[in-house]
Parts: C-alpha cells; structure tokens; sequence
C-alpha cells in the first residue's frame, strides 16, 4: 500500500509520440510527372480537337457569318436603288406584272437595226448598286452591283465591267457566289429553259426580263469564253456561279435571252464598250 496520497488518476496518460504532417511541397517545386507515350498522345489529341474546333468556327463562318455581312450590305444598296431609282426623270412605261412570271415566252428578237444606241455617260465605280436582280421561280430578289472582285462579290452578284450593261445589245455577265456571302445563286441550278429573269435597271433605263435558254456546266479555263458577247445583234443574259456547291471545280452558266414584250426599250451599248 501506498503511504502517501492517492495521486490524480490521469485517464489520458502520458503523451505519445506527435506525427508529424508532412510538409507540403509548393506547386512549382514538385517534381514533373513522367512523360511517357501517353503523355505525346494526350497532347496530339488536345491539338486536334483545338484544330477541329477552329475548323469547325472557319466553316461556321464562311457558310452563315458571311452572309449577316452580306445582309448589310444589301441593305445598303436597296436604299442607294432606291435613292437612285426617286431621282431619275423618266419612269419606264411598259413595265408589267408579267414581268415576274415565270411562263414560257415566245416574242421575236430585238436585233440592232431596230434600238438606239444608249448614252455615253460615267462609268458606274466598281461596288456601287447596279440593278435589281428577280427570278421569280427561285425566290431570288438581289442587288447587284458593278464588278467582280473579291470586295464587290462580297456585297452581292456582281456585273462584268466588261461586257454590256443589261438591257442593251450584246451578252450582259452577272457573277455571283452559291454558298458564301448569302449565296445569290445558290439554287441557280434549278432554272430550267422558258423560266424567268427580271433585271431593274437602278440608273432608270427601265425593266428589261430574259427567258432561259440554258444551262451548262463549264471547265474554269473555258469560263472566260462564254461571257463575251458572241452575237452583238441580239440582247443576252448570262449568270455564273461556283460548281458543284461547296467547291470551285466548275462553272455552273445559265444563259437567257431578252424577251422584248416584257421589257423596256433596248439599246445598243455606247461605242466604247466592247
């Protein structure tokens, strides 16, 4: 037995050994994970899922992006149309409904013993509104404006500097995108002979509809021969575009002929067009 006092029972005990926390490592002393195959793969697959996303934008891009630019821009040249169109002295007068039918027309040839020769006033600057462009069986209702580069092409179907304004003798050329920028023609390829192309002229020479006669399909290198003018006589139409959609392999052509019944007086081109 004890002899002196009972001492505090402790129910705890003594303290034990204290474990220590490992320490932690700062974030740019910890050694790099291996970099083994799987490693090089992971990386290749991130790239191309970043490629294929960018990808993915650019095409996004071309096929609807372009085509909100391309809305402001017509907006733009309808009102130019418009402006141009309230300030002309003269209002055509054999304009019609049947001018945006799409029926079969049968009406003799204006050849160039019987029109005048039009004016020989300024040329129109490359991007400035040209003409409205209707084609009834497709839906199409464009602006089209004066030449074909890169920059005018982006705003609409563009005209061919070159040969003779629409509505006068000789082949007038329209060019327009099939699946960028709004696609104009983009259903081009639907036309078929007897229907109709109703082109209003922004400068006030009036109203002047074609009848499709064909439609033919194109190498690029024989492009450039079927937009001169081959009968200077008569007064033709010819719409290009891209072909088969989505590539640039082929022309896709579509040529028409003046109907005289529904359209205004024609002309002769000025004698400094070729």
């Amino acid at each position: 037995m004890s002899s002196g006092a009972d001492e505090p029972w402790d129910p705890i005990g003594p303290p034990g050994p204290q474990v220590q926390r490992p320490r932690r490592v700062p974030h740019f002393q910890r050694p790099a994970p291996p970099r083994d195959w799987r490693w090089v793969v992971g990386g290749i697959g991130k790239t191309l899922v970043v490629i294929g996303l960018l990808m993915f934008a650019f095409v996004g891009y071309q096929l609807w992006g372009t085509g909100i630019q391309t809305a402001r821009a017509q907006n733009t040249l309808q009102s130019d149309f418009e402006r141009l169109m309230a300030s002309t002295t003269t209002s055509p007068a054999t304009t019609t409904t049947t001018a945006v039918t799409d029926d079969t027309v049968d009406a003799p040839v204006v050849t160039s013993s019987t029109v005048p020769v039009a004016p020989d006033g300024p040329p129109i600057p490359d991007g400035d509104v040209l003409a409205q462009l209707l084609i009834p069986k497709i839906d199409l209702d464009w602006f089209v404006v004066q030449g074909i580069g890169k920059s005018e092409l982006q705003n609409g179907p563009g005209h061919f500097v070159e040969t003779p304004m629409p509505g006068q003798l000789g082949n007038a050329a329209i060019a327009g995108h099939r699946t960028t920028h709004g696609a104009p023609f983009g259903d081009l390829d639907e036309l078929a002979p007897g229907d109709l192309i109703t082109v209003i002229m922004a400068s006030g020479a009036g109203t002047f509809t074609y009848s499709v006669t064909s439609t033919i399909i194109v190498e690029p290198s024989e492009y450039v021969k079927v937009i001169p003018t081959v009968d200077p006589s008569i007064a033709t139409l010819t719409l290009a575009t891209c072909h088969p959609e989505y590539t640039s392999r082929q022309r896709l052509v579509v040529q028409a002929l003046l109907v005289p019944e529904l359209s205004d007086q024609v002309m002769a081109p000025p004698s400094n067009t070729a």
